[in-house]
């Protein structure tokens, strides 16, 4: 497993389904150093791939690094927008949305 794709499993380890209840969304993850991947949470289920989805309710780009910072808690999700190390099509909501769906 890549390390990236590693990232993208311990996020998934982090899903909180009642913060995801109703939700029917998906998250674009595009990493500039390592690929594509969506994470398709529909009521309160949580599914994670590989590659670019048709859709996305909003799209994310940064490198694989300062996703691993962000899910580390070394790195606010705020603070890495308002540095410029996360570029958001989309609804913002949602971006913020992403630390209760996704809680330690």
């Amino acid at each position: 497993m890549s390390q990236v794709a590693g990232l993208f499993e311990r996020l998934a380890d982090k899903f909180y389904p009642p913060a995801a209840t109703g939700l029917n969304i998906v998250y674009q993850f595009e990493l500039l150093d390592g690929g594509n991947y969506f994470i398709a949470i529909n009521e309160g289920a949580c599914t994670v791939s590989e590659g670019e989805h048709e859709n996305p309710s909003i799209v994310l780009t940064m490198e694989s690094e300062t996703l691993a910072s962000v899910m580390a808690g070394s790195l606010g999700s705020v603070q890495a927008f308002m540095f410029g190390k996360v570029a958001v099509k989309g609804d913002l909501l949602l971006a913020k949305r992403l630390s209760e769906i996704f809680s330690a």
